[in-house]
């Protein structure tokens, strides 16, 4: 649960970060929404409220397992390794810098009953590098990595968690007992890294030579095995390289239309969408031009952390309502995705791995400089503070109990 809360008046400006003068584009007046989702607007100069404090999740009794013994154990249709959940997303998704901030989400997340502990494992000598090379750019250097390079073996994880006892993680714990399944969730996260840009190619003499090579096409066919093979997928769409390039459906499209027919061949076509598990992200919601989008449709809460946050719940209307602002491209983004995958099996986030500045004492964030990003000096960008990643945990632990679940919330 979030609580709400009312920002004070402010101008669109107050959330630039410092030298950013570009203006944003004209946007579709918002929509109206119902309920308490408040929004800023106006003149004026009274300085920020102080947040209040989350509202302690709420707990239930454990279930506990009859007497008598127990059923046999319910067999495990995603097998010894767990679910098989894939990420993917176009080029400058933020891919790299969420997998970079998903040790730090782990570690946040011991906090909050409904998400508990979680252990992660790299499964491969190029992982376990890559994620010590992340971590160190955004925790000692405070810098963004680099994008991701091509790996023949990929990146492969596997999370082992155990659930806190209460509330409805500890609900579902108990329920995993009296059927007799064992305490703990296993799922494996993996990244065949290809690069969004080599969907289409460029035009320079390298992606040129590639092409006659068939590099992409290889590429393409294993970034397409691994989503067949997957059961979940968490796909990442960042708004701010759409409003730039204006290409995320013609990656989108090649990808989608590959996996089709690879799961058709397999007779796996199912109500005549694919039948994968989906958790559809929206990247950097720490920019200022998303944070400003949702605060003009007023779908900004307080997450426990003090820090801004579009609710699981609102995700959907505020991913519907950014492809709309998008133009063509983007709402062709929405389309594509709505009609490839079945909406039971389907959810949204918005996410931030690095969230937001805090405020001048220390705690929720800063009203007046949101913005953890210092504007690039000498072409570097540099993170103010310590990162707090939004929503990069969770798609993952939501979608493994979306599937083990059947697709019942």
């Amino acid at each position: 649960m979030t609580e709400s809360f009312e920002f004070p008046p402010f101008e669109t400006s107050a959330f630039r970060a410092n030298g950013d003068t570009a203006q944003d584009p004209q946007v579709k007046p918002p929509i109206p929404l119902g309920g308490d989702l408040l929004l800023g607007g106006g003149r004026g100069t009274a300085p920020p409220p102080t947040l209040p404090a989350a509202t302690p999740f709420e707990t239930v009794t454990e279930a506990r397992p009859p007497a008598q013994a127990a059923p046999p154990p319910v067999p495990d249709p995603a097998g010894e390794e767990g679910v098989r959940i894939t990420l993917w997303g176009g080029s400058s998704s933020g891919k790299t810098t969420y997998l970079g901030a998903l040790p730090f989400a782990i570690q946040q997340a011991r906090t909050n009953p409904r998400y508990g502990s979680w252990m992660l494992t790299p499964l491969n000598d190029g992982t376990h590098e890559f994620q010590a090379e992340t971590t160190t750019t955004l925790d000692t250097a405070r810098t963004f990595p680099p994008p991701t390079s091509v790996l023949e073996s990929g990146l492969s994880w596997r999370l082992r968690g155990r659930v806190h006892e209460g509330g409805l993680a500890g609900l579902r714990r108990g329920v995993r007992q009296a059927r007799g399944r064992q305490e703990e969730d296993t799922f494996t996260l993996n990244v065949p890294d290809v690069p969004g840009e080599w969907f289409g190619g460029g035009d320079s003499i390298d992606d040129m030579k590639m092409r006659r090579e068939g590099v992409f096409k290889a590429q393409k066919e294993t970034l397409t095995r691994e989503l067949a093979r997957s059961h979940g997928i968490v796909y990442l769409f960042d708004p701010t390289a759409e409003l730039a390039a204006a290409n995320s459906f013609q990656y989108l499209h090649d990808l989608l239309s590959r996996l089709q027919m690879q799961i058709e061949q397999e007779g796996r076509i199912r109500d005549n969408r694919l039948p994968h598990y989906v958790a559809i992200c929206v990247t950097k919601f720490d920019t200022k031009w998303v944070l400003d989008r949702a605060l003009e449709a007023r779908l900004v809460k307080q997450d426990q952390h003090g820090q801004p946050a579009v609710p699981q719940e609102n995700a959907e209307v505020f991913f519907d309502l950014l492809c709309r602002t998008l133009g063509p491209s983007g709402q062709n983004v929405a389309n594509a995705l709505k009609a490839a995958f079945h909406p039971k099996r389907t959810m949204y986030f918005v996410t931030s791995a690095v969230g937001f500045r805090r405020g001048p004492d220390g705690t929720g964030f800063d009203m007046a400089q949101p913005s953890q990003i210092n504007p690039a000096v000498g072409g570097v960008q540099r993170i103010m503070d310590q990162i707090r990643p939004i929503n990069v945990l969770e798609p993952l632990v939501e979608l493994e109990r979306l599937y083990r679940s059947g697709g019942h919330r």
